[in-house]
């Protein structure tokens, strides 16, 4: 049976991997991983929890008009960490029960 989550885990470990193979700017692995990995889930692919994380890290990343935004190195570096944060909630915890949504019912 496929886990709830297993393509949350796929896109932080391909996150995860090139930002520790990549030689570019923190700043250019950051929209590299936000574009190609985070941007293609759907809100259903990841936790609430998560997903209110990854918006920070797009608000981060993008003006109103979608435009790139260049973060410092510190704050590049911030958000980085946040990736890796939750990968390693994802590795640890594997698939998400029920209840984390439980306050969307309500």
């Amino acid at each position: 049976m496929k886990k709830r989550y297993d393509y949350a885990w796929e896109k932080f470990h391909n996150a995860v991997s090139s930002l520790v193979t990549s030689t570019e700017s923190l700043q250019e692995r950051l929209l590299s991983v936000f574009l190609y990995n985070f941007m293609p889930m759907h809100e259903d692919d990841t936790p609430r929890r998560m997903r209110e994380e990854i918006s920070k890290i797009s608000a981060a990343l993008f003006h109103k008009d979608d435009s790139p935004r260049v973060p410092s190195d510190e704050e590049a570096t911030r958000l980085l960490e946040s990736i890796v944060d939750m990968y390693s909630r994802v590795c640890k915890y594997g698939p998400y029960d029920d209840d984390d949504d439980d306050d969307e019912a309500a």
